[in-house]
């Protein structure tokens, strides 16, 4: 019986020693040092800057910040103003932080939504 109940102890303690691990893990695995260079940065209204996306493909601009969203018919989709090819250049007008959300509202100068004002996310503009 004591060789069981020894047993028992080594195997509990393993789990505990296991989940400080992960625990310690967990805590110590993230930084605000990390933060994108994108969010830090200030913003000058009125300058030009240039729109693109580090996910790749182009960036989309909508009529209410934090209003992201997609659909297959972007027709259908009345928040959306027009997507922008990487590159673009685009004067900011405004910026403004939702729900710790980042947005910059911009006119592009180029392409087919050259003219048009939208909302994007501020990573987007660099």
């Amino acid at each position: 019986m004591n060789d069981i109940i020894k047993n028992k102890k080594i195997i509990y303690g393993a789990i505990g020693a296991v989940a400080l691990i992960i625990i310690f893990m967990i805590f110590s695995s993230g930084s605000d040092s990390k933060l994108s260079p994108n969010l830090t940065k200030a913003l000058t209204t009125g300058q030009t800057y240039t729109l693109d996306n580090p996910n790749h493909g182009g960036v989309l601009l909508v009529k209410v910040p934090g209003k992201f969203g997609s659909r297959e018919d972007e027709s259908k989709d009345s928040d959306n103003v027009c997507v922008v090819d990487g590159g673009t250049p685009a004067v900011v007008e405004e910026e403004t932080v939702i729900n710790y959300m980042h947005f910059v509202k911009v006119k592009p100068q180029q392409g087919d939504c050259s003219g048009k004002s939208g909302w994007t996310s501020k990573i987007n503009v660099n």
